[in-house]
């Protein structure tokens, strides 16, 4: 794609400041909305004044699988600037599920033939269903894929979330819940054996070993046999 210039827009006298306000948004105001509650007189006046417009930055505006799909900082990182809509991370993913190229890999057809032969399959991953980072279905995919390939022991090491969705996942998204059980059940053996309880224990912003240490001593427990 190729962005032609605006003939009438001659630049601007400058300075020209560009300020990316992180974690500021439009909402209804409400106790859930900081900038509502702050004392805002300059984006107040910004935001009142006659060169203010909005923009939508979730859902397939931003290059997301769907509209309920919220907009994150990476998203932001991968739009601002670029003129046009990107598929972001999860629609990428979605994509090459719904075309079966991800099992078409050579990674995935060696992953597989290790199965079929006995060994057991690891899954290691956030578990979640808010489709920025991660969705319950990928995982999902991948086990159906077990199944038809007579592999027979698959093993799932899960990161919960607690960042892009509220914190009890679990009962929400588990493969064992539910409406979901089936494609579990078709396997012989599928294993949970190293929940934790968020990604933040086993990936984190911080240097603190204290809590990331603990991520790789869980994953590293045997499965059972």
């Amino acid at each position: 794609m190729h962005l032609e210039k605006l003939i009438k827009f001659h630049g601007r006298p400058g300075p020209l400041l560009l300020v990316v306000a992180d974690g500021v948004g439009l909402a209804k105001d409400g106790p859930a909305n900081a900038l509502s509650l702050a004392n805002t007189p300059v984006m107040d006046g910004l935001i009142n004044s006659s060169q203010s417009t909005q923009l939508i930055a979730h859902g397939t505006h931003v290059g997301l699988p769907s509209d309920a799909d919220m907009g994150n900082s990476e998203v932001g990182h991968n739009t601002l600037g670029g003129g046009r809509i990107f598929d972001q991370g999860a629609k990428l993913v979605n994509s090459a599920f719904e075309s079966g190229s991800i099992f078409q890999s050579d990674s995935w057809q060696k992953i597989e033939s290790r199965g079929i032969d006995g060994a057991t399959i690891h899954f290691l991953g956030l578990l979640s269903d808010g489709n920025v980072h991660a969705h319950i279905d990928h995982l999902l995919s991948l086990i159906t894929r077990c199944q038809q390939a007579a592999v027979r022991s698959v093993c799932i090491h899960v990161l919960l979330d607690g960042r892009d969705v509220d914190p009890p996942i679990c009962s929400r998204v588990s493969p064992a819940t539910p409406g979901r059980p089936g494609r579990c059940q078709q396997l012989g053996r599928v294993f949970l054996p190293n929940c934790q309880r968020r990604r933040s224990y086993g990936r984190d912003h911080g240097p603190l070993w204290s809590r990331l240490g603990n991520g790789p001593a869980r994953i590293q427990s045997p499965c059972p046999r």
